[in-house]
Protein backbone atom coordinates (compact mmCIF):
# COMPACT_ATOMS: atom_id res chain seq x y z
CA UNK A 1 0.00 0.00 0.00
CA UNK A 2 1.25 3.51 -0.75
CA UNK A 3 2.32 5.51 2.30
CA UNK A 4 2.72 8.99 0.84
CA UNK A 5 0.32 11.82 0.23
CA UNK A 6 0.03 14.67 -2.27
CA UNK A 7 -0.51 18.20 -0.95
CA UNK A 8 -1.86 21.02 -3.12
CA UNK A 9 -1.13 24.38 -1.52
CA UNK A 10 -1.58 27.95 -2.71
CA UNK A 11 1.63 29.91 -2.06
CA UNK A 12 1.73 33.56 -3.11
CA UNK A 13 0.88 33.58 -6.85
CA UNK A 14 1.60 29.87 -7.29
CA UNK A 15 0.02 26.52 -6.57
CA UNK A 16 2.43 23.89 -5.26
CA UNK A 17 1.88 20.19 -5.87
CA UNK A 18 4.01 18.35 -3.32
CA UNK A 19 4.59 14.64 -2.87
CA UNK A 20 5.28 13.77 0.76
CA UNK A 21 6.50 10.56 2.36
CA UNK A 22 5.48 11.02 5.96
CA UNK A 23 7.04 14.37 6.86
CA UNK A 24 9.70 14.19 4.15
CA UNK A 25 9.34 16.21 0.96
CA UNK A 26 9.91 13.95 -2.06
CA UNK A 27 9.00 16.04 -5.10
CA UNK A 28 7.64 19.51 -5.89
CA UNK A 29 5.94 21.07 -8.89
CA UNK A 30 5.16 24.79 -8.86
CA UNK A 31 2.75 26.44 -11.27
CA UNK A 32 1.13 29.81 -11.66
CA UNK A 33 -2.47 29.83 -10.45
CA UNK A 34 -3.41 30.67 -14.03
CA UNK A 35 -2.14 28.17 -16.59
CA UNK A 36 1.04 29.93 -17.75
CA UNK A 37 2.60 26.87 -19.37
CA UNK A 38 2.04 26.00 -23.04
CA UNK A 39 3.43 22.47 -22.76
CA UNK A 40 1.00 19.92 -24.18
CA UNK A 41 -1.08 22.49 -26.06
CA UNK A 42 -1.79 21.70 -29.73
CA UNK A 43 -2.08 24.50 -32.28
CA UNK A 44 -2.50 25.08 -35.99
CA UNK A 45 0.85 26.79 -36.56
CA UNK A 46 2.27 28.59 -39.58
CA UNK A 47 5.84 28.16 -40.82
CA UNK A 48 7.47 31.62 -40.82
CA UNK A 49 11.09 30.73 -41.53
CA UNK A 50 13.22 27.71 -42.45
CA UNK A 51 16.87 27.58 -41.37
CA UNK A 52 18.55 24.61 -43.06
CA UNK A 53 21.95 25.03 -41.40
CA UNK A 54 20.42 24.31 -37.98
CA UNK A 55 17.90 21.84 -39.45
CA UNK A 56 14.90 23.60 -38.01
CA UNK A 57 11.94 25.80 -38.83
CA UNK A 58 10.37 28.63 -36.86
CA UNK A 59 6.62 28.31 -36.50
CA UNK A 60 4.16 30.90 -35.24
CA UNK A 61 1.38 29.79 -32.90
CA UNK A 62 -1.40 31.70 -31.12
CA UNK A 63 -0.59 35.14 -29.79
CA UNK A 64 2.22 35.69 -32.28
CA UNK A 65 4.55 33.38 -30.32
CA UNK A 66 7.42 32.12 -32.48
CA UNK A 67 8.54 28.57 -31.69
CA UNK A 68 11.39 26.24 -32.64
CA UNK A 69 10.56 23.11 -34.67
CA UNK A 70 13.56 20.82 -35.42
CA UNK A 71 13.37 18.74 -38.61
CA UNK A 72 13.81 15.63 -36.46
CA UNK A 73 10.27 16.25 -35.14
CA UNK A 74 8.70 16.23 -38.62
CA UNK A 75 7.99 12.52 -39.15
CA UNK A 76 4.20 12.49 -39.65
CA UNK A 77 2.98 16.09 -39.93
CA UNK A 78 -0.71 16.90 -40.40
CA UNK A 79 -1.11 19.87 -42.77
CA UNK A 80 -4.29 21.88 -42.91
CA UNK A 81 -3.56 23.89 -46.06
CA UNK A 82 -2.03 21.23 -48.33
CA UNK A 83 -2.14 17.50 -48.91
CA UNK A 84 -0.47 15.35 -46.25
CA UNK A 85 1.59 12.20 -46.92
CA UNK A 86 -0.36 9.03 -47.66
CA UNK A 87 -1.32 6.78 -44.77
CA UNK A 88 1.72 5.11 -43.21
CA UNK A 89 4.28 7.03 -45.26
CA UNK A 90 6.84 9.26 -43.63
CA UNK A 91 7.07 12.92 -44.53
CA UNK A 92 9.62 13.75 -47.24
CA UNK A 93 10.95 16.65 -45.18
CA UNK A 94 10.02 19.36 -47.69
CA UNK A 95 8.63 22.08 -45.49
CA UNK A 96 7.62 25.41 -47.05
CA UNK A 97 7.18 28.89 -45.68
CA UNK A 98 3.47 29.44 -45.23
CA UNK A 99 2.68 25.79 -44.43
CA UNK A 100 -0.03 25.40 -41.82
CA UNK A 101 0.25 22.26 -39.70
CA UNK A 102 -0.59 20.80 -36.33
CA UNK A 103 2.13 21.28 -33.72
CA UNK A 104 2.37 20.50 -30.02
CA UNK A 105 4.47 22.41 -27.49
CA UNK A 106 6.97 20.12 -25.76
CA UNK A 107 9.01 22.76 -23.89
CA UNK A 108 8.24 26.24 -22.63
CA UNK A 109 10.55 29.14 -23.38
CA UNK A 110 13.74 28.90 -21.31
CA UNK A 111 15.82 32.06 -20.88
CA UNK A 112 16.97 32.86 -24.45
CA UNK A 113 15.45 29.72 -25.98
CA UNK A 114 12.06 29.80 -27.68
CA UNK A 115 9.31 27.24 -26.98
CA UNK A 116 9.99 23.92 -28.73
CA UNK A 117 7.47 22.09 -30.92
CA UNK A 118 6.84 18.66 -32.39
CA UNK A 119 4.46 17.25 -34.99
CA UNK A 120 4.46 13.91 -33.14
CA UNK A 121 1.22 14.72 -31.34
CA UNK A 122 0.42 12.90 -28.12
CA UNK A 123 -2.43 12.62 -25.63
CA UNK A 124 -1.49 11.49 -22.14
CA UNK A 125 -3.93 9.70 -19.88
CA UNK A 126 -3.41 8.32 -16.41
CA UNK A 127 -2.50 4.82 -17.62
CA UNK A 128 -1.75 5.32 -21.32
CA UNK A 129 -0.30 7.69 -23.87
CA UNK A 130 -1.49 7.89 -27.48
CA UNK A 131 1.35 9.20 -29.63
CA UNK A 132 1.74 9.76 -33.36
CA UNK A 133 4.52 7.62 -34.79
CA UNK A 134 5.10 3.91 -35.33
CA UNK A 135 2.17 1.65 -34.53
CA UNK A 136 3.87 -0.57 -31.94
CA UNK A 137 2.84 -1.05 -28.33
CA UNK A 138 5.19 0.43 -25.76
CA UNK A 139 5.36 -0.66 -22.12
CA UNK A 140 7.00 1.21 -19.26
CA UNK A 141 10.33 -0.37 -18.35
CA UNK A 142 9.34 0.00 -14.70
CA UNK A 143 6.45 -2.48 -15.02
CA UNK A 144 7.27 -6.03 -13.81
CA UNK A 145 7.58 -8.67 -16.55
CA UNK A 146 4.47 -10.52 -15.31
CA UNK A 147 2.34 -7.37 -15.54
CA UNK A 148 3.66 -6.65 -19.03
CA UNK A 149 2.56 -10.11 -20.16
CA UNK A 150 -0.86 -9.64 -18.56
CA UNK A 151 -1.39 -6.25 -20.21
CA UNK A 152 -0.31 -7.58 -23.61
CA UNK A 153 -2.73 -10.49 -23.24
CA UNK A 154 -5.66 -8.24 -22.29
CA UNK A 155 -4.98 -5.83 -25.15
CA UNK A 156 -4.70 -8.67 -27.65
CA UNK A 157 -7.89 -10.38 -26.39
CA UNK A 158 -9.81 -7.09 -26.73
CA UNK A 159 -8.63 -6.54 -30.30
CA UNK A 160 -6.43 -3.55 -29.52
CA UNK A 161 -3.10 -5.00 -30.64
CA UNK A 162 -1.98 -7.72 -33.03
CA UNK A 163 0.21 -10.66 -32.03
CA UNK A 164 3.32 -8.78 -33.15
CA UNK A 165 2.45 -5.84 -30.89
CA UNK A 166 1.12 -3.49 -33.58
CA UNK A 167 -1.70 -1.23 -32.41
CA UNK A 168 -5.00 -1.73 -34.26
CA UNK A 169 -6.73 1.61 -35.04
CA UNK A 170 -10.43 1.52 -34.14
CA UNK A 171 -11.75 3.83 -36.86
CA UNK A 172 -13.87 2.39 -39.65
CA UNK A 173 -13.05 3.45 -43.23
CA UNK A 174 -15.95 5.88 -43.15
CA UNK A 175 -14.39 7.57 -40.12
CA UNK A 176 -11.16 8.49 -41.91
CA UNK A 177 -10.56 12.22 -41.72
CA UNK A 178 -11.75 14.05 -44.83
CA UNK A 179 -12.68 17.51 -45.93
CA UNK A 180 -14.39 18.96 -48.99
CA UNK A 181 -11.14 20.33 -50.41
CA UNK A 182 -8.44 17.98 -49.14
CA UNK A 183 -8.53 14.31 -48.04
CA UNK A 184 -6.32 13.73 -45.01
CA UNK A 185 -5.25 10.30 -43.82
CA UNK A 186 -5.02 9.71 -40.10
CA UNK A 187 -1.33 9.50 -39.16
CA UNK A 188 -0.18 6.22 -37.60
CA UNK A 189 -0.16 6.23 -33.81
CA UNK A 190 0.98 4.00 -30.99
CA UNK A 191 0.03 3.12 -27.46
CA UNK A 192 2.42 3.52 -24.53
CA UNK A 193 1.39 1.90 -21.23
CA UNK A 194 2.54 4.02 -18.30
CA UNK A 195 3.89 2.83 -14.96
CA UNK A 196 0.60 3.82 -13.31
CA UNK A 197 -1.06 0.85 -15.06
CA UNK A 198 0.71 -1.32 -12.51
CA UNK A 199 -1.75 -0.11 -9.86
CA UNK A 200 -4.75 -1.71 -11.61
CA UNK A 201 -4.18 -5.06 -9.86
CA UNK A 202 -5.61 -7.24 -12.62
CA UNK A 203 -8.68 -5.10 -13.39
CA UNK A 204 -7.82 -3.70 -16.83
CA UNK A 205 -11.23 -2.14 -17.55
CA UNK A 206 -10.06 1.43 -16.72
CA UNK A 207 -7.11 0.97 -19.10
CA UNK A 208 -9.37 -0.17 -21.96
CA UNK A 209 -11.84 2.65 -21.37
CA UNK A 210 -9.07 5.23 -21.31
CA UNK A 211 -7.65 4.01 -24.64
CA UNK A 212 -11.05 4.33 -26.31
CA UNK A 213 -11.40 7.86 -24.90
CA UNK A 214 -7.93 8.89 -26.12
CA UNK A 215 -8.64 7.55 -29.62
CA UNK A 216 -11.93 9.42 -29.83
CA UNK A 217 -10.28 12.62 -28.61
CA UNK A 218 -7.53 12.29 -31.22
CA UNK A 219 -9.87 11.64 -34.14
CA UNK A 220 -12.25 14.41 -33.08
CA UNK A 221 -9.39 16.91 -32.93
CA UNK A 222 -8.18 15.96 -36.44
CA UNK A 223 -11.71 16.35 -37.80
CA UNK A 224 -12.12 19.79 -36.28
CA UNK A 225 -8.63 20.97 -37.37
CA UNK A 226 -9.54 21.02 -41.05
CA UNK A 227 -12.18 23.69 -40.50
CA UNK A 228 -10.36 25.95 -38.04
CA UNK A 229 -8.27 29.03 -38.89
CA UNK A 230 -4.53 29.20 -38.39
CA UNK A 231 -3.27 29.76 -34.81
CA UNK A 232 -6.30 28.02 -33.28
CA UNK A 233 -5.52 26.14 -30.06
CA UNK A 234 -7.09 22.73 -30.67
CA UNK A 235 -6.21 21.13 -27.37
CA UNK A 236 -5.22 22.98 -24.21
CA UNK A 237 -3.62 21.20 -21.29
CA UNK A 238 -5.44 21.39 -17.96
CA UNK A 239 -4.16 23.62 -15.20
CA UNK A 240 -0.46 22.87 -14.74
CA UNK A 241 -0.92 21.85 -11.11
CA UNK A 242 -3.34 19.15 -12.28
CA UNK A 243 -0.94 17.85 -14.92
CA UNK A 244 1.68 17.41 -12.20
CA UNK A 245 -0.43 14.62 -10.68
CA UNK A 246 0.23 12.50 -13.76
CA UNK A 247 3.96 12.72 -13.06
CA UNK A 248 3.56 11.00 -9.69
CA UNK A 249 3.27 7.22 -9.64
CA UNK A 250 -0.15 6.20 -8.36
CA UNK A 251 1.40 3.68 -5.96
CA UNK A 252 3.44 6.43 -4.28
CA UNK A 253 0.53 8.11 -2.46
CA UNK A 254 -2.68 7.15 -0.70
CA UNK A 255 -4.44 10.50 -0.41
CA UNK A 256 -4.56 14.00 -1.89
CA UNK A 257 -5.12 16.94 0.45
CA UNK A 258 -5.72 20.64 -0.14
CA UNK A 259 -6.96 23.45 2.09
CA UNK A 260 -8.13 25.60 -0.83
CA UNK A 261 -11.84 25.13 -1.75
CA UNK A 262 -11.28 26.30 -5.36
CA UNK A 263 -8.43 23.82 -5.88
CA UNK A 264 -10.58 21.10 -4.30
CA UNK A 265 -13.49 21.74 -6.69
CA UNK A 266 -11.25 21.91 -9.79
CA UNK A 267 -9.43 18.77 -8.68
CA UNK A 268 -12.66 16.83 -8.15
CA UNK A 269 -14.00 17.80 -11.57
CA UNK A 270 -10.72 16.93 -13.30
CA UNK A 271 -10.35 13.55 -11.57
CA UNK A 272 -13.94 12.51 -12.24
CA UNK A 273 -13.22 12.80 -15.96
CA UNK A 274 -9.55 11.86 -16.26
CA UNK A 275 -8.55 9.95 -13.09
CA UNK A 276 -11.72 8.40 -11.62
CA UNK A 277 -9.80 6.03 -9.34
CA UNK A 278 -8.44 9.06 -7.47
CA UNK A 279 -11.72 10.89 -6.83
CA UNK A 280 -12.34 9.00 -3.60
CA UNK A 281 -9.04 9.94 -1.96
CA UNK A 282 -9.28 13.74 -2.34
CA UNK A 283 -9.73 15.57 0.96
CA UNK A 284 -10.42 19.19 1.84
CA UNK A 285 -8.42 20.16 4.94
CA UNK A 286 -10.34 22.59 7.15
CA UNK A 287 -8.71 23.86 10.33
CA UNK A 288 -8.63 27.60 10.99
CA UNK A 289 -6.01 27.21 13.74
CA UNK A 290 -3.20 26.04 11.48
CA UNK A 291 -2.78 26.00 7.72
CA UNK A 292 -1.88 22.88 5.76
CA UNK A 293 1.45 24.47 4.83
CA UNK A 294 2.31 25.17 8.45
CA UNK A 295 1.17 21.71 9.55
CA UNK A 296 3.75 20.07 7.28
CA UNK A 297 6.40 22.77 7.67
CA UNK A 298 6.50 23.37 3.92
CA UNK A 299 8.44 26.66 4.02
CA UNK A 300 11.36 25.18 5.98
CA UNK A 301 11.39 22.11 3.75
CA UNK A 302 11.55 24.25 0.62
CA UNK A 303 14.44 26.22 2.11
CA UNK A 304 16.30 22.99 2.87
CA UNK A 305 15.67 21.75 -0.67
CA UNK A 306 17.46 24.78 -2.11
CA UNK A 307 20.52 24.87 0.14
CA UNK A 308 23.80 23.92 -1.58
CA UNK A 309 24.95 21.80 1.38
CA UNK A 310 23.16 18.56 2.25
CA UNK A 311 24.26 16.65 5.36
CA UNK A 312 24.37 12.85 5.44
CA UNK A 313 23.48 10.85 8.55
CA UNK A 314 27.07 9.59 8.78
CA UNK A 315 28.44 13.14 9.09
CA UNK A 316 29.51 13.41 5.47
CA UNK A 317 27.89 15.98 3.21
CA UNK A 318 27.12 16.93 -0.39
CA UNK A 319 27.68 20.25 -2.13
CA UNK A 320 25.26 20.77 -5.02
CA UNK A 321 26.23 23.56 -7.41
CA UNK A 322 24.22 24.23 -10.61
CA UNK A 323 26.11 26.02 -13.39
CA UNK A 324 25.03 27.27 -16.82
CA UNK A 325 26.18 24.08 -18.58
CA UNK A 326 25.79 21.35 -15.95
CA UNK A 327 25.28 20.55 -12.27
CA UNK A 328 28.20 19.50 -10.08
CA UNK A 329 27.73 17.43 -6.91
CA UNK A 330 30.72 17.01 -4.61
CA UNK A 331 30.86 14.27 -1.94
CA UNK A 332 32.84 15.03 1.24
CA UNK A 333 33.74 13.05 4.38
CA UNK A 334 32.82 15.98 6.65
CA UNK A 335 32.39 14.94 10.30
CA UNK A 336 32.44 11.20 9.60
CA UNK A 337 34.28 9.41 12.43
CA UNK A 338 36.48 6.73 10.88
CA UNK A 339 38.76 5.87 13.82
CA UNK A 340 37.86 2.18 13.76
CA UNK A 341 37.70 1.62 10.01
CA UNK A 342 40.25 1.62 7.22
CA UNK A 343 40.17 4.63 4.86
CA UNK A 344 39.03 2.41 1.95
CA UNK A 345 36.00 1.21 3.92
CA UNK A 346 35.27 4.75 5.10
CA UNK A 347 35.21 6.13 1.56
CA UNK A 348 33.08 3.21 0.36
CA UNK A 349 30.45 3.68 3.09
CA UNK A 350 30.19 7.45 2.56
CA UNK A 351 29.92 7.03 -1.21
CA UNK A 352 27.17 4.41 -0.90
CA UNK A 353 25.21 6.64 1.48
CA UNK A 354 25.84 9.64 -0.77
CA UNK A 355 24.52 7.74 -3.82
CA UNK A 356 21.12 7.31 -2.14
CA UNK A 357 20.93 10.97 -1.17
CA UNK A 358 22.06 12.10 -4.63
CA UNK A 359 19.30 10.12 -6.37
CA UNK A 360 16.82 11.67 -3.94
CA UNK A 361 18.13 15.23 -4.39
CA UNK A 362 18.15 15.01 -8.20
CA UNK A 363 14.44 14.25 -8.14
CA UNK A 364 13.57 16.73 -5.39
CA UNK A 365 15.45 19.62 -7.03
CA UNK A 366 14.33 18.53 -10.51
CA UNK A 367 17.90 18.67 -11.82
CA UNK A 368 18.33 17.84 -15.50
CA UNK A 369 20.81 17.78 -18.34
CA UNK A 370 24.37 16.74 -17.43
CA UNK A 371 25.07 16.06 -13.75
CA UNK A 372 28.67 15.37 -12.68
CA UNK A 373 29.17 13.70 -9.30
CA UNK A 374 32.61 13.85 -7.67
CA UNK A 375 32.60 10.83 -5.37
CA UNK A 376 35.46 10.22 -2.96
CA UNK A 377 38.13 8.32 -4.91
CA UNK A 378 38.22 4.56 -4.34
CA UNK A 379 40.93 2.14 -5.51
CA UNK A 380 38.85 -1.04 -5.29
CA UNK A 381 37.20 -1.94 -8.62
CA UNK A 382 34.66 -4.02 -6.70
CA UNK A 383 33.63 -0.99 -4.64
CA UNK A 384 33.36 1.15 -7.79
CA UNK A 385 31.17 -1.44 -9.51
CA UNK A 386 28.91 -1.75 -6.46
CA UNK A 387 28.55 2.02 -6.28
CA UNK A 388 27.65 2.26 -9.96
CA UNK A 389 25.16 -0.62 -9.66
CA UNK A 390 23.43 1.01 -6.68
CA UNK A 391 23.20 4.37 -8.40
CA UNK A 392 21.65 2.82 -11.52
CA UNK A 393 19.07 0.97 -9.41
CA UNK A 394 18.16 4.16 -7.54
CA UNK A 395 17.63 6.38 -10.61
CA UNK A 396 15.37 3.75 -12.20
CA UNK A 397 12.75 4.74 -9.60
CA UNK A 398 12.63 8.26 -11.02
CA UNK A 399 9.56 9.02 -13.17
CA UNK A 400 11.82 11.13 -15.43
CA UNK A 401 14.29 9.22 -17.59
CA UNK A 402 17.69 9.27 -15.88
CA UNK A 403 20.83 7.48 -17.09
CA UNK A 404 24.05 6.78 -15.20
CA UNK A 405 26.83 6.75 -17.79
CA UNK A 406 30.04 5.60 -16.09
CA UNK A 407 32.57 6.19 -13.31
CA UNK A 408 36.13 7.37 -13.99
CA UNK A 409 39.28 6.35 -12.02
CA UNK A 410 39.02 9.72 -10.23
CA UNK A 411 35.54 8.91 -8.97
CA UNK A 412 33.64 11.21 -11.36
CA UNK A 413 30.25 9.89 -12.44
CA UNK A 414 28.27 11.38 -15.33
CA UNK A 415 24.49 11.30 -15.06
CA UNK A 416 22.02 12.60 -17.63
CA UNK A 417 18.39 13.40 -16.86
CA UNK A 418 15.70 14.44 -19.30
CA UNK A 419 14.55 18.03 -18.99
CA UNK A 420 10.77 18.34 -18.72
CA UNK A 421 10.47 21.48 -16.62
CA UNK A 422 12.51 24.08 -14.78
CA UNK A 423 14.65 23.09 -11.78
CA UNK A 424 13.14 23.74 -8.38
CA UNK A 425 15.48 26.72 -7.85
CA UNK A 426 13.81 28.47 -10.83
CA UNK A 427 10.28 27.43 -9.88
CA UNK A 428 10.34 28.59 -6.24
CA UNK A 429 11.10 32.02 -4.85
CA UNK A 430 11.84 32.11 -1.12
Amino acid sequence: MPQGRVLLIRRREQILTLLMDGRRLISVRAAEAENASLVGNIYIGKVKNIVNNIEAAFVEIAGGVLCYLPFSELEYPVFTNRRAPEMGKKFDGRLRIGDELLVQVVRDALKTKQPALTTKLSFAGHYLVLAVGNEHLGLSSKLPAQQKRQIRSVLFTNGMIEENGCVIPHMRESEQIKSDFMPVSTPPYNMVVRTNAGSLDGDMKPLLEEWNALEQKFIQMLSVALYRPCFTCLNASPFVFLSALKDFYRDSYEEIITDDPWIYDVLQEFCREHMPDISGIIQLYQDERISLSALYGIESRLQEALKPRVWLKSGGYLIIEPTEALTVIDVNTGKYDAKKTAPADTFYRINMEAAQEIAFQIRLRNLSGIIIVDFISMESEEHKNELLKLLKELVRKDSVRTDVIDITPLGLVEITRRKISKPLSEQIQL
